[in-house]
């Protein structure tokens, strides 16, 4: 199909490592937005928190995903 590019996607890993707050940055095409979101959506709950001092705490993460269709 000719579409690529890079999708940088940013959430927050939850000390229970579920994500929320999924977002794209930049403006890309709407199709690698969509694609990109569902993407990091289906990895819910499989996430492992950030730690201080062996406590989980809530980070955000920048992710970038490449595409080439």
């Amino acid at each position: 199909r000719g579409i690529e590019g890079e999708v940088i996607v940013t959430f927050i890993v939850e000390k229970n490592g579920t994500i929320s707050e999924v977002r794209v940055q930049g403006r890309n095409d709407k199709e690698l937005e969509a694609e990109a979101v569902r993407i990091i959506t289906s990895t819910n709950g499989k996430w492992k928190p950030a730690t201080k001092k062996m406590v989980p705490v809530r980070c955000v993460c920048k992710f970038p995903i490449s595409f080439q269709f």
